[in-house]
């Protein structure tokens, strides 16, 4: 069963924003994916892949971040792949660009220790 992306739970934001590995050349792939859960049948305009475990996400809930207002900030760095649509592109021909952003701490929402919304990303 599909999880819609605004549940709060984590195999939605599993499903949404992280990867073990992923590469620009990924950008089209991963983002297929994510528009099959658009209803209206659109291009997502963008979206940020976390290159990491769940576990290792996990761990921003568990003591590794530093509070934000409701939201928990990572102290540890992550790689993130963003995935931009390309000028002209339209649904089902959805093309992205993707670019590499080093060492940037994630924001999330915690509950129960888990993370369950990614908020996006900070230097």
């Amino acid at each position: 069963a599909s999880v819609p992306a605004d549940v709060s739970c984590p195999s939605a934001l599993y499903k949404e924003h992280v990867r073990q590995s992923m590469e620009l050349a990924d950008c089209n792939k991963e983002m297929e994916t994510i528009n099959k859960f658009n209803k209206d049948r659109s291009c997502k305009d963008s979206n940020s892949f976390i290159v990491s475990t769940e576990l290792r996400i996990e761990e921003i809930c568990k003591g590794e971040g530093e509070s934000r207002g409701e939201n928990t900030l990572s102290t540890k760095t992550f790689r993130i792949v963003r995935c931009e649509l390309a000028p002209g592109a339209k649904y089902p021909d959805c093309k992205y660009k993707g670019s590499v952003l080093p060492n940037r701490k994630l924001l999330v929402k915690c509950e129960n220790n888990l993370p369950v919304h990614f908020h996006g990303d900070r230097d």
